[in-house]
């Protein structure tokens, strides 16, 4: 199925058709449905470190993108962004996967796995009124391995997710004509200020839009940032915002001197 493609501001935006799957009950995707996974790898020589993340919404929203550079304290900038719509039937289908894959399962308790520390994947999911989170740190009986598969099969063209002692078989691509990934500081930038209005219950976005702006020298903006990170502190969730207490005041001091930084 060929893809509709509209430039609009900044990014190109492509509707990616389904490939592959059929017919899906009307259950699928949940109402609820959002599914994100973030990587970190270390080069072997422990040089350079490639930031990887991946989101999409119950609407069929996706974004990926990739950092491969910091401002202070470590905050990974992501100016490489590719952003397109997954069109009724793709986003039936990865949620369908996704369930095969063991996703949305309830007795998710697993336990601790060693993994080598060049190498995290960490995934976050809500669907049918239940949230959950997968790591690479953490055995979860193969759901992890299966999902990377499946959410591998929706990125775009070359780019894929990935861990030591990942197993199991590739999916099969099922989208075509998803735009390539944009390398651009001031694009991403407005791009992110957008997910930051869009999502506006998501303390990550507020954070990523931060670390951006210190790397454009957008003070203005970087403080504006700061200042909604802390007001979203109390409802942070899992992942890169810890879990909030002594933890997250750690954080927070660490995103103002980011802030800080940046000449007035």
């Amino acid at each position: 199925m060929d893809t509709k493609r509209i430039v609009a501001p900044l990014l190109v935006v492509a509707c990616a058709g389904c490939i592959s799957g059929g017919g899906a009950p009307s259950l699928w995707p949940p109402s609820d449905f959002s599914l994100s996974v973030s990587a970190q790898h270390r080069s072997a020589d422990g040089q350079s470190v490639l930031y990887q993340r991946f989101f999409v919404d119950y609407d069929g929203l996706a974004i990926y993108r990739e950092a491969d550079d910091q401002v202070a304290d470590g905050l990974p900038v992501f100016d490489v962004v590719s952003e397109y719509q997954l069109d009724p039937q793709s986003l039936r289908w990865l949620s369908r996967l996704a369930s095969r894959a063991g996703l949305f399962r309830s007795d998710s308790a697993f336990e601790s796995n060693a993994t080598p520390v060049d190498s995290h994947v960490e995934l976050r999911w809500t669907g049918f009124d239940s949230a959950g989170r997968l790591s690479s740190e953490i055995d979860s009986g193969g759901v992890l391995d299966r999902m990377i598969h499946v959410v591998n099969a929706f990125l775009p063209e070359g780019r894929s997710f990935g861990f030591s002692g990942m197993t199991g078989d590739e999916e099969p691509r099922s989208v075509s004509r998803v735009p390539e990934p944009l390398e651009w500081v001031d694009g991403s930038l407005r791009r992110h200020r957008w997910y930051v209005g869009r999502f506006d219950d998501d303390a990550d976005f507020a954070i990523d839009t931060l670390a951006i702006a210190c790397r454009a020298e957008d003070r203005e903006v970087a403080e504006a940032m700061l200042r909604l990170v802390e007001k979203r502190a109390p409802t942070a969730g899992v992942g890169p915002l810890g879990e909030g207490g002594e933890d997250w005041k750690d954080r927070i001091d660490a995103y103002r001197r980011a802030v800080d930084a940046v000449p007035r």
